[in-house]
């Protein structure tokens, strides 16, 4: 499997209309991590 880019991720999270904070606690993970790591930019790969 790819590797997706962050804007693919946000690209998808806005077709599905499904919040980060939503999407992140169903699946045991902080809110405010995935939000960070999701919309921290290209300058600074994870």
């Amino acid at each position: 499997m790819a590797l997706k880019t962050r804007q693919q991720i946000r690209d998808e999270f806005a077709a599905s209309g499904v919040p980060y904070s939503a999407w992140a606690r169903q699946r045991g993970y902080s809110p405010n991590m995935v939000i960070a790591i999701v919309n921290d930019d290209d300058r600074n790969p994870a």
